[in-house]
């Protein structure tokens, strides 16, 4: 049992061996010698790649900092450039979503709708209008603009009562020729018509209108004045309040100032009171001061009655109506308190210059002093200063 048993083991190797030649016959056959040579062929091409792939690495590497230092000085300042325009960027819209808060609530305060594509954009135009208009306004109330202007509105409106005063008397002595009879059986009528026309007729022929409708007569003139000054068409009042004051009668003052506080308070219901103030100097009725003053009262072409009494004389009453008026007016009155009124104003007008008042009311005390050459040391004093009140003092 024991020499079967080993004789059977030699033969498996015998087997075995054969299997070996065999198979390095056949790697023999592809070039290869043997398995090792094999492992070597595999790690030496893996190696090789790791080498090449170091050596790219290294070169890479090794050429970072080798591109011109003028191309890396350019992108440097490019990137810096855009985080400052990213800055500015991400700051104007922190700054344009406050503005656009403040829009909405001035937008809230004014009424107006922001709903609604483009309503916002729409809402800051008026907004800012708005401001700029409150700019000139400011600027006319505190610069020598805003004087000039009140000051030729002042001297037009004094011009403007002589030459009606004294136009008044001529057309009075035409009255005294009329012929109403002339004109057909309703001269009041005739006269009516006249007027009306002249109301919207271009100035030139208002003036022709008005100087025709003497032919018709005292009495057929004032019934249609005075007619059309009681209806309720506001349109012509103010052609037919000029008749009136042109007729003198002096009861009529109180009609036109009646008519003129109940007209809304614009240009209409100015010349009224300027038509009153007109026939009141004409008449010589003095009208009285009024007991309580109010938006009509404190106008300039109200208070022109008292400053034509008053001319280059003490004026008293435009004194105490400056004093009280609301704000909008008393540019306006201290311009025809300027215009009118003589030396004895001395002090009033020392003391505007001198005061905190807007810039347009003190630049014409200002000029007032100058030009009547009073309060010298005041006027030194004043030029000392900045703004346009000390260049006016200069």
């Amino acid at each position: 049992m024991a020499t079967e048993g080993t004789s059977q083991s030699q033969a498996e190797l015998a087997e075995r061996k054969q299997e070996l030649e065999e198979e390095l016959e056949a790697y023999t056959q592809k070039g290869i010698v043997s398995p090792s040579l094999l492992k070597f062929a595999r790690w030496f091409s893996r190696g090789l790649w790791f080498a090449l792939s170091a050596l790219l690495v290294i070169t890479i590497y090794d050429s970072w900092g080798k591109i011109p230092r003028t191309d890396y000085d350019a992108a440097v300042k490019s990137a810096r450039d855009w985080a400052d325009r990213a800055k500015k960027a991400e700051s104007a819209l922190a700054e344009a979503a406050g503005g656009m808060v403040l829009i909405e609530a001035e937008a809230d305060r004014r009424g107006i709708d922001t709903r609604g594509k483009g309503s916002l954009v729409v809402a800051n135009e008026v907004i800012g209008a708005g401001r700029t208009d409150q700019e000139r306004a400011d600027a006319a109330r505190n610069g020598p603009e805003g004087a000039d202007a009140a000051a030729r509105r002042a001297r037009n409106l004094v011009q403007r009562a002589w030459g009606e005063i004294a136009y008044a008397q001529h057309w009075r002595q035409a009255l005294q020729r009329a012929e109403p009879g002339a004109h057909g059986n309703d001269p009041r009528g005739a006269a009516l018509d006249l007027i009306s026309q002249a109301a919207t007729a271009p100035a030139a022929q208002r003036f022709e209108l008005l100087r025709e409708l003497a032919d018709f007569g005292a009495e057929a003139v004032g019934g249609a004045a005075r007619g059309l000054l009681a209806g309720t068409d506001n349109g012509p009042k103010v052609v037919a309040a000029m008749v009136v004051a042109r007729l003198g009668q002096a009861a009529d003052v109180s009609l036109l100032d009646k008519v003129a506080a109940e007209l809304p308070a614009g240009n209409a219901q100015r010349e009224v009171y300027f038509a009153a103030s007109v026939l009141d100097r004409d008449s010589g009725q003095q009208s009285e001061v009024p007991a309580t003053t109010g938006a009509g009262t404190e106008l300039a072409e109200y208070q022109l009655r008292f400053a034509l009494r008053g001319f280059n004389a003490r004026q008293s009453l435009l004194q105490e109506a400056y004093k009280s008026a609301d704000e909008a007016q008393r540019l306006d009155l201290m311009a025809l308190l300027a215009e009118t009124g003589g030396v004895m104003e001395e002090e009033m007008m020392k003391t505007v210059a001198s005061s905190n008042r807007p810039g347009a009311e003190r630049i014409l005390a200002v000029r007032w002093l100058k030009a009547n050459q009073l309060a010298p040391d005041l006027l030194k004093t004043l030029s000392q200063g900045q703004g346009p009140v000390a260049q006016e003092a200069k």
